[in-house]
């Protein structure tokens, strides 16, 4: 028996599929803010140089939970994002109304 193989399809053309089924649009647009902060968490731990470890060890976590954090496996409570910010020195928004930062 033949194993099946698999190509990537890069995400602009994934999206560009997925968005012409209605239903499917509205899910990604339910998700994206979620996958917009995951990118911006991983981009200022990066420009930090500091690595999941240390991520968690400043806000009290352990590596494991920032890597489902940042695999989107796991959805963080208000108290934890907010504590990522701090550390990573992310403003915090909702809508155009700061709340911290």
């Amino acid at each position: 028996m033949t194993e099946p193989t698999y190509t990537a399809t890069p995400h602009e053309q994934a999206r560009g599929h997925l968005i012409g089924d209605p239903a499917a649009k509205a899910e990604y647009d339910r998700l994206e803010p979620r996958f917009r902060f995951l990118k911006q968490v991983v981009a200022a731990r990066r420009a930090k140089q500091w690595t999941q470890a240390d991520l968690a060890r400043a806000i009290g976590k352990q590596r494991p939970a920032i890597s489902r954090l940042e695999a989107g496996e796991h959805d963080p409570t208000l108290g934890t994002m907010i504590e990522i910010c701090r550390a990573l020195d992310l403003p915090i928004t909702v809508g155009d109304d700061r709340l911290a930062g």
